[in-house]
């Protein structure tokens, strides 16, 4: 048996200001061939799983990997770079031919400038290559946007089952073994799908607690089922601006079984909605946190909400450093911040030097950073890739650029960086000399991917309400092209 497997995987913000480039790409990693195996056999993501579950089949299967891309959440992919890396696996593919399955990573949530659905127009190209017959399977991330031509032009789409996202890896597998079933047995399967119409923040869709958690059980009880052969759920991240935006369900039935399915998906989106309130909470401005600041339990993890990196955020907002700034005496904090300007000036002072510089002049529109001028010692600098060790993304080197650690006086600490990433490991702050461990205040640009990496530093998490292109306040967003009505933008009638 002969298996071809590639991946094409970034998340869209269509409020970021910064468009994805092949550049983007080169931060995160671009692969091929022999590498796609040294880099992410054993590694927590999709690809990973791919090779786990082929590897352990009984039967003897030649994997061949053709092109692997992946890039931090960023804004709409040009559609030169769409257009190189989509290419670069199509042509991978049909060198490889003949084949008897194909394996895609995607995201789902990606969007190009020319295209709101990257994924279905990926998986229009493959099927071209390889006709109608020949299985091929896509894993998509929990907040994938699931199209009709996703569906058309794929045998299966599997999804994440966890948020925060700690399956990557065990959902790769789960695709590759239904795989080789598909090729096996030749099912004669039904779709059955349901959207609802809700955009949701993500504060509360954690997958192991609250309405969430109990659509995932059900996804789980289903799929026990024996005429269910696959089934996922979807709940699409909410900074993207689309037609098909919503929670939504997916299972592929044994023929006759579909009639049940759809009553089951009914029944299920009927208990969301009822609960669509929940998903909903007020926290905390900056000011407010500051003025009710207990650290009787530290350090904090604060979530800068509308600063997001893994949402597609720029990084570079200075709300939370102005506001930590303004206190008589701050508590000893650590922000990360993108700006380009302010890292060469730290480079050109050198490690030990005392700089001046006006964090937030270098950066570009869009982004919510009034000036803030400061001077500060250059503790630390650094551009060696890190080595991710948290749970999510666990064994993956990332390369975060130059970077530079920088102290006020106040005991503030500046992780100034040329670029935003998807880091989010306590391993950053070590790897500049500084230990999480020591600090009162841990600002996080992720809502939920820190966690586990974090669970033994921090000792509390706070949301702090702040303004940005990941804004958790729904309607504050400017969207366009989302289909009407949807809650919360619009109220919808039992």
């Amino acid at each position: 048996m002969k298996i071809f497997l590639s991946g094409l995987y970034q998340e869209t913000n269509s409020f970021s200001p910064v468009r994805t480039d092949i550049e983007t790409f080169k931060r995160g990693y671009l692969l091929s061939g022999n590498s796609i195996r040294s880099r992410l056999q054993g590694t927590n993501t999709e690809i990973g799983g791919f090779f786990d579950a082929l590897e352990s089949d009984g039967e003897p299967i030649e994997i061949i990997a053709g092109h692997a891309a992946w890039a931090v959440t960023s804004g709409p992919l040009k559609e030169e770079t769409l257009e190189e890396l989509t290419s670069a696996i199509v042509e991978s593919l049909r060198q490889a031919l003949p084949v008897d399955g194909v394996l895609l990573s995607l995201h789902g949530s990606q969007a190009a400038d020319h295209l709101d659905d990257c994924a279905g127009w990926i998986l229009e190209r493959v099927r071209e290559v390889v006709g109608s017959s020949l299985p091929v399977v896509c894993s998509l991330d929990f907040h994938a946007v699931v199209t009709d031509r996703m569906l058309r032009h794929s045998n299966l789409l599997v999804g994440y089952r966890t948020y925060p996202h700690v399956d990557m890896g065990e959902t790769g597998s789960r695709a590759a073994r239904a795989l080789l079933h598909l090729i096996r047995t030749r099912p004669k399967l039904e779709i059955a799908f349901k959207r609802i119409p809700m955009i949701l923040p993500v504060d509360h869709t954690e997958t192991l607690e609250g309405p969430m958690a109990d659509l995932m059980g059900r996804i789980r009880a289903w799929e026990d089922r024996p005429d269910v052969f696959s089934a996922s759920a979807f709940c699409t991240h909410p900074w993207i601006d689309l037609e098909g935006h919503g929670i939504a369900m997916l299972a592929y039935v044994e023929q006759g079984g579909l009639p049940q399915m759809e009553r089951e998906f009914t029944g299920a989106a009927e208990r969301i909605w009822r609960q669509r309130r929940a998903f909903f909470s007020d926290c905390p401005d900056i000011e407010e946190f500051l003025a009710s600041l207990d650290l009787k339990a530290r350090p904090v993890s604060v979530i800068d909400s509308g600063d997001i990196t893994t949402a597609g955020g720029v990084g570079d907002s200075t709300v939370i450093l102005r506001g930590v700034l303004s206190l008589t005496d701050p508590p000893r904090t650590a922000i990360p911040i993108v700006d380009a300007v302010a890292l060469d000036r730290a480079w050109t002072a050198g490690e030990g030097e005392m700089m001046e510089c006006t964090i937030g002049e270098g950066n570009g529109p869009g982004g919510y950073n009034s000036p803030v001028t400061l001077r500060g010692v250059v503790k630390r600098l650094s551009s060696k890739p890190i080595e991710v060790n948290g749970t999510s993304f666990s064994g993956i080197t990332m390369d975060v650029g130059r970077r530079a650690l920088v102290e006020t006086g106040t005991g503030i600490f500046l992780l100034v960086a040329e670029f935003s990433s998807m880091l989010n490991d306590p391993e950053i702050w070590r790897s500049m000399g500084l230990q999480p461990e020591s600090l009162d205040l841990i600002v996080q640009k992720s809502h939920k991917l820190f966690r586990a990496a974090y669970a033994d530093i921090h000792k509390a998490v706070v949301t702090v309400d702040t303004p940005g292109c990941t804004d958790r306040n729904i309607s504050r967003l400017p969207f366009v092209r989302v289909a009407r009505p949807i809650f919360p933008l619009d109220e919808i009638n039992e």
